[in-house]
């Protein structure tokens, strides 16, 4: 079993619940997920992320740092898939002239 699966199912409750929000596994960012956002769900109450559309939230007082995250997106989705994920949200710091950052 995946070592986050259970933090990404049937987890809206706990979601809203954290006070440092959420992060998704697949698309390795953080949405605002609050009681009063419009947002998708799964399953009983599996949260779908709404800047992928991915049943991969979990909550952000569950994740160590970024390593762990991305770790998780490996196990779950590939390298191939990380390595894509990390690519795009370099290309968006760029393009958006958050950082000067060469890929």
């Amino acid at each position: 079993m995946l070592p986050y699966i259970e933090l990404a199912t049937n987890n809206y409750q706990e979601i809203i619940s954290d006070c440092n929000g959420a992060y998704c596994v697949y698309c390795l960012q953080k949405p605002i997920i609050t009681e009063d956002s419009i947002i998708e769900i799964t399953d009983i109450s599996t949260v779908i992320c709404p800047l992928c559309n991915v049943d991969a939230i979990v909550p952000a007082s569950k994740v160590e740092n970024f390593k762990q995250l991305a770790l998780w997106h490996e196990l779950g989705f590939g390298l191939d898939s990380l390595k894509k994920q990390l690519e795009s949200i370099l290309y968006s710091i760029k393009k958006n002239n958050l950082i000067n950052v060469c890929i």
